[in-house]
């Protein structure tokens, strides 16, 4: 960076130095091992091409061809460069080819590294870290990601796209590795997005037109027929595949080439490797249109059983399409399914289809296929009940199986072991569906359900934990439940919960499931478990997800008894203090807990703050819980300081009177609740005792403490990796202001005359070891009367942002100029007078700020008119 700004403030004609300053830039970037400095230096490297691409050299070409030649020599002479992304050798690249100004440079660096990248790996160096090979790669993948040189590389695309694909057919995985991400670079720059290689979308936002870029068509089914060739299980050639599917999910396939393309990615959903045919049948998906979405699934769900890697695919495809159904069905008008008696007639045809299929269950011998199936069953099940006419009494039918067959059919597979736990957690979400749609259910029928969940509890822990999961996506993604299913499935929670063998993480589901369940279902059912229901399970073995979710679901259960008539009884008021410390360790680092927990957890409060704060036992608890919603306000983690500012609002509506809306900033949030606190307890031991640590820190008992610490902070750190500041968010300058304001708002006889004298022996101290310090490192504003009216000027006309510049650029220049050598002799004074003044007219809100704005000519005549004031009022003129 001081390289950079030094090349700024360079003379045009001074190019000996610019070019010494530029090489040195090179030798660093070109060395450099430290990815964290990769950035910075290459920064500085682009302001060094760009000063000196003007600059010819002896033999008449451009400095910039030089470097150029310099960085293709390291890549041919085969530097060795033991990282992965090749060091800084992209960085110099794009910097060269930025400052370049008429393209020619560009253009040979694709033939350049094109030409190095193609080279022949040989057997014995193939496994090697630093291949000559890569670093060609890596530098194109950088040009065509540079967002300056984007549009300029536009052209080589079709280049580097062929490149990239005949690499990931290399036999060395290094290559195959860089021709992965040089892929990936291609479709970024192709989509102008940096997540072409992501399927989060079931309609892909933009896609890519095939006739725009022809020869983009050739090279997807080239990776994708080598891959159809390619027969040994290990063989690597076979990677290519994945962002040939990535890429076609984008692509706009012409008509005459659909089925060639289609043909071939059908072809792979038969494919021995599992990821392969999902990555195929997610992509068969996205080349169906919408009107032949019906046709496409009969024609999958007539696949036979004879090949189970063809079945397999095939269900993966058509549990797609169905999702993509259903999207395009819930794009369509609510208030029109709602009022039609109709349901909506593809649904009806998919649920038709999946019934007809059932020979897919029933002949079949392979359990990860019936799973397959069983999970498009679960599919169809949803989404025929989201587009039935509104009630949930009247499912679409057929129905295939019904809930009194799938507790029939699960007890079957549960001792059985292989493949079988794919069937068991198939079948354990399908139960959960229907067990929360259905209707008219028996007694016995729910009392099966629990058992049956027992039984999976003790034999299969991950299915048991299925069917919760499911229940909670049921719950979370608008199905309409059942009273009956849904009193069932808490049923089974308490079931769960008071199993003493039942693993941690099957009682994490449950408690998410009931987290879910009281946050959004309150109208539809009550639940009323014990108030600390997850005590038991505590002592048998924890982990951080349990013990987080039990911290949030003990606030839930104090909130609900909150509003009940035994708040007063003493096992309440011990709960609340527990839980109170527990997130109040929490936020201080000191608990088992996660500050993340402790901050959804009083999100959770409502009801409860009313009691603590009308509640005298129980003040010391709100105190604490709000110094910790304040400390969470300044968390450095944005999604805590969001929550944080909902429990703020909800602690602040307490008060008669006021209410606070629980979308403010967290740091508008802040000063409410700090305010509230003062409003509070102006008188509390407690407060005033935090508020003195805050304000003066936790070592004002101690009277050396401010010359201790400067002694520490003297001590220079040699260490290569530094500890990282924990919080970079918080401004403990504001923060000791802030609470410095708090303790000038409290009545005077709050404060101990004790507290008072022990913080003014420390202030008077601290304020002697500060001008001790300042005065031993030789820093220190001269002492003399035109300096300290100075001072004194802009301390009273400037803003305090306005003052902070105006001393810091002194300080700064003091620093600076005490090192030089030949300001060594300058008269400080005069230099201080001159940084302190510099600026009287830059608070455009200042008094000698002109109307017209002229804050430069303003703040001059402000200095010149107090210099001669000054001058004026002491003969010796120091100022003069």
């Amino acid at each position: 960076m001081l390289l950079s700004t030094l090349l700024q403030y360079l003379d045009l004609d001074e190019t000996v130095h610019s070019h010494q300053l530029s090489e040195l830039c090179f030798v660093q970037l070109a060395e450099l091992r430290h990815r964290g400095a990769f950035s910075t230096v290459a920064q500085t490297w682009i302001a060094c091409c760009l000063a000196s691409r003007d600059v010819p050299t002896a033999d008449g070409q451009s400095i910039l061809h030089q470097w150029y030649a310099k960085v293709v020599s390291i890549l041919r002479n085969k530097t060795t460069i033991n990282t992965r992304r090749s060091a800084g050798l992209p960085s110099l690249l794009c910097g060269i080819l930025i400052a370049e100004r008429d393209g020619q440079l560009l253009k040979q660096a694709f033939v350049d590294l094109e030409a190095i990248a193609r080279e022949e790996v040989a057997p014995d160096t193939a496994q090697e870290g630093s291949l000559p090979q890569v670093h060609a790669m890596n530098c194109l993948k950088d040009v065509l990601k540079n967002s300056r040189l984007g549009e300029a590389s536009e052209q080589y695309v079709p280049i580097a796209l062929r490149l990239a694909a005949d690499a990931l057919q290399s036999d060395a995985w290094a290559v195959r590795n860089c021709g992965l991400m040089l892929f990936r670079a291609v479709i970024d720059r192709l989509l102008g997005t940096s997540d072409a290689h992501t399927e989060s979308d079931v309609h892909p936002q933009r896609r890519l037109s095939a006739d725009q870029h022809p020869q983009i068509l050739e090279v997807v089914l080239g990776l994708l027929n080598t891959t159809l060739e390619t027969t040994g299980l290990t063989s690597a050639r076979s990677e290519g595949v994945f962002p040939a599917l990535q890429l076609l999910q984008r692509l706009q396939v012409p008509g005459d080439r659909t089925v060639a393309v289609r043909r071939a990615v059908r072809a792979l959903m038969g494919s021995p490797w599992w990821l392969v045919r999902d990555k195929a049948a997610y992509t068969y998906a996205s080349l169906v249109e919408e009107g032949e979405a019906i046709e496409v699934l009969e024609g999958l769900l007539r696949t036979t059983i004879a090949n189970q890697n063809a079945l397999h695919g095939a269900l993966l495809c058509a549990r797609q399409i169905n999702k993509r159904l259903a999207v395009g069905h819930g794009r369509s008008s609510q208030a029109d399914r709602l009022h039609s008696p109709v349901p909506d007639e593809g649904q009806v045809r998919t649920v038709d289809e999946v019934g007809r299929a059932d020979k897919m269950y029933t002949l079949n011998k392979c359990a990860v296929t019936q799973a397959a199936y069983i999970d498009l069953l679960r599919d169809s099940t949803k989404t025929s009940h989201r587009s039935s006419s509104g009630d949930v009494t009247q499912p679409i039918k057929p129905a295939v199986t019904d809930l009194h067959w799938t507790l029939m059919e699960l007890p079957d597979y549960l001792g059985a072991a292989g493949s079988a736990a794919a069937l068991r957690l198939a079948l354990a979400r399908l139960l959960a569906c229907q067990l929360l749609l259905a209707v008219d259910l028996s007694s016995d029928l729910r009392q099966d359900v629990r058992a049956l969940l027992e039984d999976l509890a003790k034999h299969d822990a991950n299915a048991c934990s299925a069917f919760f999961l499911e229940a909670t996506t049921v719950l979370k993604y608008g199905s309409q439940v059942t009273q009956e299913g849904l009193r069932t499935v808490l049923e089974s929670c308490s079931d769960i919960e008071q199993r003493p063998d039942a693993s941690l993480h099957l009682k994490c589901q449950v408690v998410e499931l009931l987290l879910h369940i009281t946050d959004h279902m309150r109208a539809e059912i009550a639940v009323s478990p014990p108030i600390m229901t997850l005590n038991e399970a505590m002592s048998q073995g924890t982990s951080q997800r349990f013990m987080d979710l039990h911290l949030q679901w003990r606030a839930t259960c104090l909130e609900r008894v909150a509003g009940s008539e035994e708040i007063t009884s003493v096992n309440f008021l011990g709960s609340v203090h527990d839980w109170a410390d527990c997130c109040v360790t929490a936020v201080k680092h000191e608990a088992v807990h996660s500050r993340d927990a402790a901050a959804l957890a009083m999100t959770r409060l409502s009801s409860l703050w009313t009691v603590l704060s009308s509640n005298d036992t129980m003040s010391r608890d709100m105190l604490n819980l709000c110094m910790s919603v304040y400390d969470l306000l300044n968390d450095d983690d944005e999604d805590i300081r969001i929550l944080a500012s909902t429990a703020a609002s909800r602690i602040l509506a307490v008060e008669k009177g006021r209410g606070y809306p629980s979308g403010v900033v967290p740091a508008v949030a802040g000063q409410r609740l700090m305010a509230f606190m003062v409003r509070r307890s102006p008188t509390d031991p407690g407060f005033i005792r935090e508020a003195v640590h805050r304000a003066f820190g936790g070592d004002h008992h101690d009277q050396s403490g401010v010359a201790s610490q400067l002694q520490k902070l003297a001590v220079e750190n040699t260490a290569l990796f530094v500890e990282e500041k924990q919080n970079l968010y918080v401004d403990e300058a504001r923060e000791v202001k802030a609470w410095s304001q708090v303790m000038m708002s409290l009545p005077y006889q709050a404060v101990s005359k004790q507290t008072v004298r022990r913080l003014s022996r420390y202030i008077s101290q601290g304020l002697d070891a500060l001008t001790a310090h300042s005065s031993a490192e030789g820093i220190a504003v001269p002492d003399t009367p035109l300096i300290t009216a100075a001072i004194a000027l802009i301390r009273k006309y400037l803003s305090d942002m306005a003052y902070n510049h105006c001393m810091r650029s002194w300080l700064f220049g003091f620093a600076i100029a005490d090192k030089l050598p030949h300001l060594q002799d300058r008269d400080r004074e005069l230099h201080a007078l001159a940084a302190i003044l510099h600026d009287l007219g830059w608070d455009p809100t200042g008094t000698f700020v002109s109307p017209d704005k002229r804050f430069e000519v303003d703040g001059a005549n402000a200095a010149r008119t107090f210099i001669e004031q000054e001058v004026a009022r002491h003969s010796s003129g120091g100022g003069g």
